[in-house]
């Protein structure tokens, strides 16, 4: 009954109907969207319609193929010259994508890298016109000059911070021309001494890629635009609604009479869904800008939805923290008596919350900060008053029930409490930044932006990105020579650019299994080639049936190969080779000869050897074993929040310097590297710890979220984004009970991290005596030993005299020791249950 009345109280304004619209089952859908499912599953039936949507313009795009000549002259006619080709599918394939933002960013990187090659062989043939004329020239010097550019040239390509599709379009682009540059057997047609021929080889692939990549733009807005801000606005308002709905649901909940399991696991099943949202939002706000070009009322729009992201990013820290530390709770002795007191006034501040939410939405929906201020204030007021009035309640039922005081039965009410207004705080500050003139967007050409971000210093001297380029080049390199000497006569033909332009196609930064990786590549070209040929040879011919069954074919190729790139995590990648090779392979044109299977085969050895040398050099210069980049970037997760620990227990460090949130990138890499780990082939080693692994990962979180939701609560933040220390918490970290509960904390994070790493390093799965009763005297210790050492810390703290908050919650001495200490022996039970799962795997 109280969920139904906070839905009615928060949706009773008509300003809320803008965060609640999905939510509200108002049909949105209309008969074309229901088509793909979208009223069932939003995010599949987007899929469905994106691939529909891009098999229809595959099928548009292979038409001069597809139809024949007698009805459309001029499309015969283009496709014979070379100013038209199949390579037009592949620029639309890799350019289109989910949004709009997406699809133009891939485009001005598809396009710039096609520009560059064309730029590189015509200076090329500008310094050496005529390229390599063979063995008899007595400029033999060419040859030379010529094999040391193209490889400056990939080398600089892959070194630099290119964009992936400037990379992949602007190397698969120049291997060809480079080989045709040293094959002095058959002309090339490239424009000499720095003129420009409007029908040579470079125009005509200028003009390929221009038609694909058109192509592909119109798409991005055909049937309807996909536009990156509106998918960022829709999936704030719905992150904003989750946010509000489950701290309503959880203010019901823990305000109840007794402890609901089935509701327990019904708002950590919600979080989990939430915590997999967070962080999506920033990667649509960085597509749209290429929909405003920073300009306009659409980039006031992505700075606002700027700050609502680093709003949602504290928010859900805070969120994390309370329903981490508050749900296992039992609801015992003092709880009930004190939730009766203070129930109205912490579900009016909720409520009161949730409707300055609602016009913060509107704020950013219609983009001006003006129109809702009036509104905005009357709120903010509200919302003071009313987290004032929940703070003297709270304080003045605990002292009537004599539990102002630090102690484990009452220190959940406190953090809760406590959270609460800091929930109506933050969403004050957001509303108020809201409000104000949104600042410049700037870029650093340090961090990679802007023009001159190429020359990123950071990521050039990264081991990481050097390996990547040392692994693409040798493998770009070896397999040019290999196709330029050629293989066994007729194997491998001379002078073949198919065998790097494979590589190239497959760049990736992808880190992890070079076994499992080229696999998936090795499936997705070989089986797109094979069934692209075995179609064409089957129903190519050049008949009324033929024309429609080839038609027919591409699209429903198209269709499946894509919903699997658009929509599969795992196979992604596959999905979009599959549609490459086999739609280019299926649009050859028609033909009334017998198929020759000759040049099928050619296909099938070209990219299988490609592959082939690709997962050589990977497997040779491979970073290392993705086992061992799992546990490097765990411990690249884990030092941080080590160092975090040590400055925010260290009494002599006041004050804290801005946290950049990369805490929560490493602790992804460390997630997806792990699956990676289970992937390898561990051969004659143990099996790969996995449940270990992923418990370290949950550990590693939930660390991270109440670091920071502790830090949060203990520290004032200046607008230089440094955040001082309070007072109070100051005072407590100097005392002698704190002191050897930091010591502990530090002591037992520490061979937490070196019992995982010994179970990951220990590949024989063989553990001494000696180590196994180390651990188990560990785990068997350490929930006690905190509970003791916080129990004297407590006693001190309670010994002392404190005056209490009127304004917050947020500033009352108790609340904050009583945060301190629930989420301190939070960590040690996690430290203690992460423990005995790795003792149970030894």
């Amino acid at each position: 009954m109280q969920s139904r009345l906070s839905r009615q109280s928060f949706l009773q304004s008509k300003t809320s109907h803008h965060l609640a619209e999905r939510h509200g089952g108002k049909a949105e859908f209309g008969f074309y969207d229901r088509l793909f499912f979208k009223h069932i599953s939003l995010k599949f039936g987007e899929d469905l319609e994106l691939a529909f949507r891009a098999s229809f313009f595959v099928l548009v795009c292979g038409l001069p193929f597809m139809i024949p000549e007698w009805l459309c002259p001029v499309c015969g006619r283009i496709v014979k010259t070379g100013f038209y080709s199949s390579g037009s599918v592949t620029y639309f394939m890799f350019t289109l994508y989910k949004t709009t933002g997406d699809t133009i960013h891939f485009a001005i990187g598809g396009l710039a890298g096609t520009l560059i090659a064309v730029f590189n062989i015509w200076c090329m043939m500008g310094f050496m016109p005529g390229g390599y004329m063979g063995p008899d020239s007595p400029d033999q010097w060419v040859w030379y000059v010529g094999m040391a550019w193209g490889m400056l040239f990939v080398f600089f390509m892959l070194w630099l911070n290119f964009d992936g599709n400037t990379q992949v379009f602007g190397l698969s682009t120049y291997v060809w021309y480079w080989m045709a540059f040293l094959n002095y057997h058959t002309p090339f047609g490239f424009s000499h001494s720095f003129t420009i021929s409007h029908s040579g080889a470079a125009v005509r692939e200028l003009l390929v890629a221009a038609s694909g990549i058109s192509l592909a733009l119109i798409a991005a807005f055909i049937p309807y635009p996909m536009f990156a801000i509106w998918k960022a606005q829709r999936r704030a308002k719905d992150s904003l609604w989750e946010l509000h709905i489950l701290w309503t649901e959880f203010n019901h909940y823990y305000t109840g009479k007794a402890r609901n399991p089935y509701k327990v696991t019904i708002l950590r099943k919600k979080l989990d869904v939430m915590k997999g949202n967070v962080g999506q939002l920033n990667s649509e706000i960085s597509a749209a800008w290429y929909e405003c070009l920073g300009m306009g009322p659409w980039q006031r729009q992505r700075m606002m939805l700027k700050i609502l992201d680093g709003y949602l990013a504290e928010s859900f820290n805070r969120l994390s923290t309370v329903l981490h530390l508050a749900l296992d709770e039992e609801f015992e002795g003092n709880h009930q008596k004190l939730m009766t007191k203070v129930e109205p006034q912490m579900t009016k501040l909720v409520l009161q919350t949730g409707h300055l939410l609602a016009h913060c939405v509107d704020t950013v929906a219609c983009g001006d900060n003006k129109k809702y201020k009036a509104a905005m204030d009357t709120e903010v007021d509200e919302l003071i008053s009313s987290r004032e009035e929940l703070t003297t309640e709270f304080i003045k039922a605990c002292q009537s029930v004599g539990h102002y005081m630090v102690s484990e039965e009452c220190s959940g009410q406190h953090v809760v409490c406590s959270n609460i207004c800091s929930f109506s705080r933050l969403t004050r500050e957001f509303a108020r930044k809201l409000q104000r003139d949104m600042p410049s967007e700037r870029v650093d050409w340090r961090d990679g932006g802007g023009m001159f971000g190429l020359f990123a210093p950071a990521l050039l001297v990264d081991r990481m990105h050097l390996n990547y380029v040392l692994r693409n080049w040798l493998s770009i390199c070896l397999s040019f020579w290999v196709g330029y000497k050629g293989v066994a006569g007729k194997m491998v033909l001379p002078y073949n650019a198919a065998l790097a332009s494979t590589c190239c196609v497959l760049l990736s930064r992808f880190i992890g299994s070079a076994m499992s990786k080229n696999l998936n590549r090795l499936q997705g070209v070989v089986l797109g080639t094979v069934f692209g040929q075995v179609v064409y040879a089957l129903l190519a011919w050049c008949i009324w049936w033929g024309y429609l069954a080839i038609a027919v074919a591409v699209f429903i190729w198209a269709f499946a190969s894509l919903f699997i790139y658009y929509n599969s995590q795992t196979f992604s990648s596959v999905g979009l080779l599959l549609g490459v090779f086999g739609v280019g392979g299926m649009l050859q044109g028609c033909s009334d000869e017998i198929f020759d299977p000759t040049l099928s085969y050619y296909g099938v050895i070209n990219c299988t050897s490609g592959i082939v040398i690709m997962c050589l050099v990977d497997t040779i210069f491979a970073a290392g074993r993705a086992s061992d980049l799992a546990l490097m970037s765990f411990h690249a997760a884990w030092d941080p929040i080590l160092q975090q620990v040590d400055e925010l227990l260290n009494y002599k460090m006041e004050r804290l310097a801005p946290r950049r949130g990369t805490v929560r990138g490493l602790i992804a890499d460390a997630h997806m590297l792990c699956q990676e780990a289970e992937a390898e082939p561990r051969y004659w080693r143990h099996p790969w710890p996995l449940a270990a692994f992923e418990r370290g990962v949950k550990t590693l979180s939930m660390l991270r979220f109440t670091l920071a939701a502790l830090e949060a609560g203990v520290t004032q933040v200046k607008p230089t984004g440094e955040a001082v220390k309070e007072e109070h918490f100051i005072a407590a970290t100097k005392m002698e009970s704190f002191i050897v509960v930091a010591d502990h904390l530090k002591d037992m994070l520490k061979k937490t991290k070196n019992n995982l790493t010994f179970l990951l390093k220990n590949e024989t799965g063989i553990t001494s005596q000696a180590m196994f009763m180390e651990m188990k005297s560990l785990t068997d210790s350490m929930e006690q030993t905190s509970r003791d050492q916080l129990d004297v810390f407590a006693a001190d703290i309670n010994a002392q005299k404190h005056e209490s908050a009127k304004d917050t919650l947020e500033n009352d001495p108790i609340s904050d020791m009583s945060i301190l200490t629930r989420s301190l022996q939070s960590i040690f039970d996690e430290l203690a249950m992460a423990n005995r799962q790795m003792l149970a795997l030894v």
